[in-house]
C-alpha cells in the first residue's frame, strides 16, 4: 500500500477522482471532522474543522467562504462528499440537490447561525470575562481569545467604531439591573 506524503493535499495523490478514493472518503472524514449533530450543538466545532479542512484538500484558502467559489471545479464534489460525510442523516433530505458545495454549507449553516443581539453580547460577554489560566502559555490564551473572536465574527458580528460602541453600551447598561433594559436585545433582534 502507497503511503501518501502528509506534505502534500490527498487530492494530489493519484488518483483522486478515483473510486477507491470516494470509497475511502467516509472514514477519512469521519477521522477529521467534528460529526455536526441534528441539534447543531457542535456547529462551530464542525464548521471550524470542515473549513480547515477543505482549504487543506482544496489549497484554496477559504474556500467555503468565498462568495464565488469553484464550484464547477474538480474540488467541488470531493467536498459535498466531505460535508455529506460530517452531518447528521437527517439533513440529507434537505440537501440532496443542492448543487455546490457552497450551497449546502450556506443552507446548513443557516439552520444555526443567525445573527441575534443576544447572541453578541453573550459572545463579547464571554471575551471579556475570559481569563489566564495558570498553566497555560501565553500563545494557548491568544489561541482561546482568537478563536471566540471568530465565533463572534460568524454570528455576523458588523466590526464598526458604531457597533462596539453599542456593545459596550448595552453591556454596561445590563449591570444595572434595570428592567427597562431587558427588552432591548429582542428590539435589536428585530431590526437585524
Amino acid at each position: 500500500m502507497a503511503t501518501r506524503n502528509p506534505d502534500k493535499p490527498p487530492h494530489t495523490d493519484p488518483p483522486y477522482k478515483s473510486l477507491n478514493f470516494y470509497i475511502k472518503m467516509p472514514s477519512l472524514v469521519k477521522n477529521l471532522l467534528v460529526i455536526l449533530d441534528a441539534m447543531g450543538t457542535k456547529f462551530l466545532a464542525w464548521k471550524n474543522r470542515l473549513w480547515d479542512t477543505v482549504d487543506y484538500v482544496t489549497t484554496v484558502d477559504n474556500y467555503l467562504a468565498n462568495d464565488r467559489p469553484p464550484s464547477k471545479e474538480r474540488y467541488d464534489s470531493i467536498i459535498q462528499l466531505m460535508i455529506v460525510c460530517s452531518i447528521d442523516n437527517s439533513f440529507i433530505s434537505q440537501i440532496e440537490h443542492s448543487w455546490s458545495a457552497k450551497v449546502t454549507f450556506d443552507y446548513i449553516s443557516s439552520m444555526f447561525h443567525f445573527p441575534s443581539r443576544t447572541t453578541h453580547i453573550g459572545h463579547w460577554q464571554d471575551i471579556l470575562t475570559s481569563q489566564f489560566e495558570p498553566g497555560d502559555s501565553l500563545n494557548a490564551h491568544l489561541t482561546k481569545i482568537r478563536s471566540k473572536i471568530e465565533d463572534l465574527d460568524c454570528t455576523g458580528f458588523e466590526w464598526s467604531k458604531d457597533s462596539i460602541l453599542g456593545i459596550c453600551m448595552q453591556l454596561s447598561l445590563l449591570t444595572t439591573g434595570d428592567v427597562s433594559f431587558i427588552n432591548v436585545n429582542m428590539v435589536l433582534d428585530a431590526r437585524l
